[in-house]
């Protein structure tokens, strides 16, 4: 009997060590798995970063968004027959007439370029919201690289756009729906009308 007594304890003792060793090293898997997800959503989003803002388009907005008067570049494909391969920015024509939404609008080819930057920039920025919403990334992860380009275009107190270009670009927003941008805003703390 106490033979048996023996071999009953040692047989549980082997499946209870057994037992903790695999919940360790399951817990240790568990922990590896959610770091190498990590670091594949850093990796995702540093490369999505890097791909927004180095875009032709985007990096012209960009200067359409923070400058009220800049040379603009040009880029070989565009349509201007201009030597100088630069547009002078000056926010209130280009951008104004730009941002028109009447059906009627007719457009320079400087404006339309300055158009197209906006719209490509919009479209982009879309995504940003996309990958939110399909939960790849968080409105915190995105805030440090998007947090001074939302300001300039949702705060209504900024004072690096004018309130009437601000309001230029909102209309152009919500006209040609980009409900995206609009939730992206808001995900910032920023409600545009």
């Amino acid at each position: 009997m106490l033979e048996y007594t023996i071999n009953f304890d040692t047989d549980l003792s082997i499946k209870l060590l057994t037992l903790i060793i695999a919940s360790i090293l399951a817990i240790k898997a568990i922990i590896e798995y959610r770091k190498t997800q990590k670091w594949k959503k850093n990796e995702f989003l540093a490369k999505e970063i890097k791909d927004f803002f180095a875009d032709r388009d985007v990096k012209k907005a960009l200067l359409i968004l923070d400058w009220h008067t800049i040379d603009l570049p040009l880029y070989e494909n565009e349509i201007l027959e201009n030597k100088n391969r630069t547009i002078f920015f000056r926010e209130e024509i280009h951008l104004v007439n730009s941002l028109s939404v009447s059906p009627k609008s007719e457009f320079t080819d400087e404006e339309a370029g300055v158009r197209k930057s906006i719209d490509e920039f919009l479209v982009k920025l879309s995504m940003f919201q996309n990958y939110i919403d399909n939960k790849l990334i968080t409105i915190n992860d995105l805030r440090p690289y998007l947090v001074y380009w939302m300001k300039i275009i949702g705060d209504k107190d900024n004072l690096i756009k004018e309130s009437k270009y601000r309001q230029k670009l909102w209309d152009f927003i919500i006209h040609f729906e980009y409900y995206q941008v609009v939730k992206l805003l808001k995900n910032f703390g920023y409600k545009i009308d």
